[in-house]
């Protein structure tokens, strides 16, 4: 066995759900199979099947908890902001701050929402419910009937992959540098160039931990 054996249901799906991002993370994507999931986990089939059906149902709920983990995180901190431009800004810089704390859940998160990992029903929903907090910005805009259908949908996945590419390229300190010029990019939609400028440009007290 790898490691003390978990005495309680919670500790043994979730010790199951590490060793199978674990071992997919190894084999770069490929096809993961129940067998190596026992094996760096340490525990029988049996074991397996009695939390999940087969290999993807373990990646598909480790996505789901990892992401629900991290909006729930991502609202607290948003909530207390008196503006929309405002949650926007310190919810980009808290994404990047929680991405340095821990490089590997982002990585993980990140590539599945673009669609790099063999889930089951494909990409999962979490880039649409990230949009779906960008939507009151249309409210700000001055032409918010000339702003494509899925703009907030492209600036979730463009968010997704720079933070991808810093991780992959083993740039995990350099994530918080990105949060001004995300933040302009993001707002300068809704806002205009120079007031999303100007938002960007202040500074930011890092919240999200607290």
């Amino acid at each position: 066995m790898n490691g003390p054996t978990p005495t309680t249901e919670p500790e043994m799906r979730e010790r199951l759900i590490e060793a199978a991002v674990a071992e997919t993370f190894e084999l770069e994507h490929t096809r993961l199979t129940v067998e190596q999931i026992v094996r760096r986990a340490g525990v029988a089939r049996d074991t397996f099947y009695a939390y999940f059906d087969d290999a993807g149902a373990a990646l598909a709920a480790a996505q789901h908890s990892r992401f629900d983990r991290y909006v729930d995180r991502l609202l607290g901190t948003c909530r207390i902001q008196p503006t929309w431009p405002l949650k926007v800004k310190v919810g980009i810089g808290a994404t990047l701050d929680m991405a340095t704390a821990s490089p590997a859940d982002a990585r993980f998160l990140t590539e599945t929402s673009l669609g790099w990992w063999g889930l089951p029903g494909g990409i999962p929903e979490s880039r649409d419910r990230l949009a779906r907090l960008l939507i009151p910005g249309r409210a700000e805009a001055a032409d918010r009937d000339e702003l494509p259908g899925l703009l907030e949908f492209v600036l979730v996945t463009g968010i997704a992959a720079a933070i991808s590419a810093q991780l992959q390229a083993g740039e995990v300190k350099r994530l918080p540098a990105l949060a001004p010029e995300l933040t302009e990019l993001v707002l300068t939609y809704y806002l205009g160039r120079e007031a999303a400028a100007e938002v960007a440009r202040r500074p930011r007290s890092k919240s999200w931990d607290r």
